[in-house]
């Protein structure tokens, strides 16, 4: 059996100055320790034009995260 992590990115108002990039950085620490611990996937939802679910920029969140993990 293989396990994943699934990331939809919430962001709701109030948005406190550095919020977004704080959520972002805090999504890549997980699945970081997510491969570390042997986790096989990370799935990444991208929306567009919802304001309090748009915080994913999945494309580049995704090669940051091949990067670190060395999967890329």
């Amino acid at each position: 059996m293989k396990f994943g992590v699934f990331y939809e990115h919430q962001l709701p108002r109030p948005w406190a100055e550095g919020a977004e990039e704080k959520l972002l950085h805090e999504a890549l620490d997980q699945v970081q320790l997510a491969d570390e611990l042997g986790i096989d996937f990370a799935w990444e939802v991208e929306h567009h034009f919802l304001e309090e679910y748009s915080h994913s920029p999945a494309m580049r969140q995704m090669r940051e995260i091949a990067e670190k993990s060395g999967n890329g």
